[in-house]
C-alpha cells in the first residue's frame, strides 16, 4: 500500500494532515528476504523469474516465485505453518501454491505466488526445472539466466497487452547481456515474420514497434503453446476453474462495518482503507446503508439532511414498511456481495443497519423498537464490526451537529452494542490516526489468520489485535 496523506494528525485534529504507512516498504522487503532465507535454509530451490531488480516492489503486488516442482503445494503450506513463529508471520491465505503472509504486527503483508512452472493463464511457458537449472545468486535472491528472464518478461508483457517503460528498459538490458540466447528463446515461441519482428525490435531496443502487434502476437503465442502442450493447457484451464470455485466457496474478501458517533472519524478511516491495507485484498468497496434510488421511492419529498434529528419521525405504518425494506435490502445485498468477496474485495460499510439500533431518529423511524431488534437478530452478520470510540467531549468538539448529551448517549449505546458482539472491536479514536489505522490492520490480520486456520485445519496462533 502506498503512503496515504490522511487528515488526522498526531493530535487527533481532523483538519491537520500527516502521512501513514511510513516504513512499510522496508518491512515488506524484510519479510520477503526472511522467506527467501528460510527457503535456502530448508534446501528448497527457488527463483524469481522477474521483478527482482525492483525488490521489494510496489506494496500490494504479488511476488512471483518458481519453486522446485518436487515440492507439492500441501508441503509448501505446511512449510509456512511450521515456521510462522520463526518468521514472525501470520498466514492470511493458503490457497494451493499461493501463500499470503503478514507480519504479526501488520507492518507488512506479501502475497507469494509460488509455481512449479512458468505459466500465463492456461499457457505453459517454461518448466520449473529449466528455470532453476542454471539460476544465479544475486545479493540475497536467486534469479534466472538473462535469456530465461528475458523470455518470461517478454511473454508476460505480450500476454497482458502492454509493455511499460520500465519493462522495456529491463528487456533491453537483458538482451544486451545475452542477445544470442534471447534470439533462441524468441524463435522457440514465435515463427517466421513474428520472430523476425521481435528480434529486430530487441536488437534496436525499439519496443514501441511491437505495440500495434501485441494482441495478435499474444494470440499466436497462445495457439503455439496449445499445439505444443494441448493436455497441459487443458489441465491448467481446469485448475483455474477449480480455483475460481474454491474462491466462491472460501472467499478471500470480507465485510467490515465501521461504527461511531459523528466526529469519530469513520469517513477518514474508510477513505484510508480505499487502498487495501493487506495483500490478501485486491480492491476495496466502500458502501453506505441504502441506495438513494430506493430512498426516493419510499419518500414523498426530499427534506434537508444536514440536521436529520430536526425532522419529524415517520408514521408507524410507513416506518414498518421501511423496516421490511431494510430487511430485504440487507439480505439481498449480503447475498449479492458473495461475488465481490470471491474477487478478494474488502467491503467497508460506513453506514449499516446497526446504526439504526442506536440512532433511529436519524432515519426518522417511528415504529416499534422491538421490530428493529428482531430484524438485527435475523440479518446476516458482517465479518467484523469496528467501533471508533472517544470521549463525548472530543467527539462534540470535532462535530457539533448533535448536542453533547445526544453524542454521549450514542457513544454509550454503541459501546454496549459492540461489546456484546463476538466479532466487535472498540478502537480509541482519540489517539493519533496512525495508531488507529495500525490497530485496524492488526485486527484484520488476526481475523484473517484465525479464519484461514479454521478453513485449512491447522493450529491457530495467538495474535493480539
Amino acid at each position: 500500500m502506498q503512503p496515504i496523506e490522511n487528515p488526522i494528525s498526531a493530535s487527533g485534529d481532523p483538519d491537520a494532515a500527516s502521512p501513514i504507512g511510513s516504513g512499510r516498504m522496508s518491512a515488506r522487503r524484510d519479510l520477503i528476504l526472511r522467506v527467501f532465507r528460510a527457503l535456502d535454509e530448508a534446501g528448497i530451490d527457488y527463483c524469481m523469474p522477474h521483478g527482482h531488480e525492483e525488490l521489494p516492489g510496489p506494496d500490494g503486488s504479488d511476488v512471483d516465485i518458481i519453486i522446485d516442482p518436487a515440492i507439492p503445494s500441501a508441503e509448501l503450506s505446511r512449510f509456512f505453518v511450521d515456521r510462522r513463529a520463526l518468521l514472525g508471520v501470520e498466514i492470511l491465505e493458503s490457497r494451493g501454491y499461493l501463500q499470503v503472509l503478514a507480519t504479526s504486527d501488520a507492518a507488512a503483508s506479501v502475497a507469494f505466488d509460488f509455481a512449479p512452472d512458468v505459466t500465463l493463464g492456461p499457457m505453459h511457458v517454461l518448466s520449473g526445472r529449466e528455470v532453476l537449472a542454471n539460476r544465479i545468486r544475486r545479493d540475497d535472491v536467486w534469479i534466472p539466466q538473462p535469456d530465461v528472464e528475458f523470455i518470461c518478461l517478454l511473454l508476460r508483457s505480450l500476454y497482458k497487452g502492454s509493455m511499460k517503460a520500465q519493462r522495456r528498459r529491463r528487456l533491453s538490458a537483458l538482451y544486451e547481456q545475452d542477445g544470442a540466447g534471447c534470439d533462441r528463446r524468441i524463435n522457440g515461441f514465435f515463427a517466421g515474420p513474428d520472430a523476425d519482428r521481435i528480434v529486430a525490435a530487441a536488437r534496436r531496443a525499439q519496443w514501441d514497434e511491437l505495440d500495434p502487434q501485441t494482441r495478435r502476437l499474444s494470440r499466436a503465442m497462445s495457439r503455439r503453446a496449445f499445439l505444443r502442450h494441448p493436455l497441459r493447457t487443458v489441465r491448467l484451464g481446469c485448475d483455474a476453474l477449480a480455483r475460481r470455485f474454491d474462491r466462491i466457496l472460501r472467499p478471500s474478501g470480507m465485510r467490515v462495518v465501521l461504527l461511531g458517533p459523528d466526529g469519530a472519524g469513520k469517513s477518514t478511516l474508510s477513505e484510508a482503507l480505499e487502498v487495501p491495507p493487506l495483500a490478501v485484498f485486491d480492491r476495496t468497496d466502500c458502501r453506505g446503508f441504502a441506495p438513494k434510488m430506493f430512498r426516493r421511492l419510499l419518500r414523498r419529498r426530499q427534506g434537508p439532511t444536514d440536521q436529520p434529528h430536526a425532522l419529524p419521525p415517520r408514521s408507524a405504518a410507513v416506518s414498518i414498511i421501511r423496516a421490511g425494506y431494510w430487511l430485504a435490502h440487507q439480505t439481498a445485498e449480503h447475498a449479492a456481495s458473495r461475488i465481490d468477496l470471491a474477487r478478494a474485495t474488502l467491503i467497508i460499510y460506513d453506514r449499516h443497519f446497526v446504526d439504526i439500533l442506536v440512532d433511529h431518529k436519524r432515519y426518522r423511524y417511528g415504529g416499534p423498537l422491538w421490530l428493529l431488534s428482531m430484524i438485527w437478530s435475523i440479518l446476516p452478520k458482517p465479518d467484523l464490526v469496528l467501533l471508533l470510540d472517544a470521549p463525548a467531549e472530543v467527539l462534540f468538539q470535532r462535530k457539533q451537529e448533535l448536542s453533547l448529551d445526544e453524542t454521549d448517549r450514542q457513544r454509550r449505546r454503541y459501546l454496549a452494542l459492540v461489546t456484546s458482539l463476538e466479532n466487535g472491536h472498540v478502537l480509541d479514536a482519540a489517539q493519533p490516526f496512525e495508531s488507529v489505522f495500525d490497530q485496524v490492520s492488526r485486527i484484520l490480520v488476526a481475523h484473517l489468520a484465525r479464519r484461514e486456520a479454521e478453513r485449512r485445519n491447522f493450529p491457530a496462533s495467538v495474535v493480539e489485535p
